[in-house]
């Protein structure tokens, strides 16, 4: 071993598998749900977490459109043109798209550094039951997942 990962804590990094973690957002609140996806991207729910290497899993969130959305909160967006806001109620913008408002919370919340395109890739979410990641899926967390106990 080189002397570069020397450290056991290095060395437990590099034998480490990303697992696919399957959530449910059937009645779930958007806020706590996505504090609790966030985490699982991030793998700080591991104890070999560290900010420089990326320890993350794969999450799969499926029954988004049963997902709990606030009816006052505002979801904006800027083209990057003249006059090109545009703002709706996500109560609205969930009955349109039901996997994007939970991909917008996912992506504010996670810290904005370079690794967020490749965090972001590995969420994948599903407005109903049927997902294709199955045969995936190591961890199935039942309940509600606002306080994090794997």
């Amino acid at each position: 071993m080189s002397h570069r990962f020397a450290n056991s804590r290095n060395a437990k990094l590099l034998t480490t598998s990303r697992q696919w973690i399957l959530l449910d957002a059937a009645g779930q609140q958007l806020e706590g749900l996505s504090q609790t996806v966030c985490r699982l991207l991030e793998g700080r729910h591991k104890p070999i977490y560290s900010q420089v290497m990326d320890v993350g899993d794969h999450v799969v969130v499926i029954n988004s459109r049963k997902m709990v959305i606030p009816e006052k909160k505002v979801i904006w967006w800027y083209s990057g043109y003249a006059q090109g806001h545009r703002h709706v109620y996500s109560k609205d913008f969930h009955i349109f798209r039901p996997t994007e408002c939970l991909r917008l919370q996912v992506e504010f919340k996670l810290p904005q550094k370079v690794a967020l395109q490749e965090r972001l890739a590995r969420l994948h979410l599903f407005p109903g039951d049927n997902y294709p990641y199955a045969a995936n899926i190591s961890k199935v967390m039942e309940g509600r997942t606002t306080c994090l106990r794997l």
